[in-house]
């Protein structure tokens, strides 16, 4: 995102189309705190990122993120065997 010279609810939004394009945007309703909103997350997701704050007066700063992707949802099928319609976990 790029804010200067303008209120941040004007800056121009950018996203990688390389990493993750339309997925990710900058929420930013003032009075509220900038969030980034990544949507669909995917494993290969998972990274380590920098965020750099560049401000008009003081020192650039930056931060170093760990996005941990945890996929919670389990292969779940029908146990159609014994006719009961169990729903149970897929064991692998």
């Amino acid at each position: 995102m790029d804010a200067r010279e303008k209120p941040v609810t004007k800056a121009q939004h950018f996203s990688d189309s390389g990493v993750f394009g339309p997925r990710a945007y900058f929420r930013t309703a003032f009075p509220s705190p900038a969030v980034l909103v990544i949507d669909d997350i995917k494993r290969h997701d998972a990274a380590t990122y920098r965020c750099r704050v560049d401000f008009r007066k003081g020192q650039t700063r930056s931060f170093s993120y760990n996005l941990t992707v945890i996929d919670s949802k389990p292969d779940v099928v029908k146990n159609l065997i014994d006719h009961s319609h169990r729903i149970q976990a897929y064991q692998k």
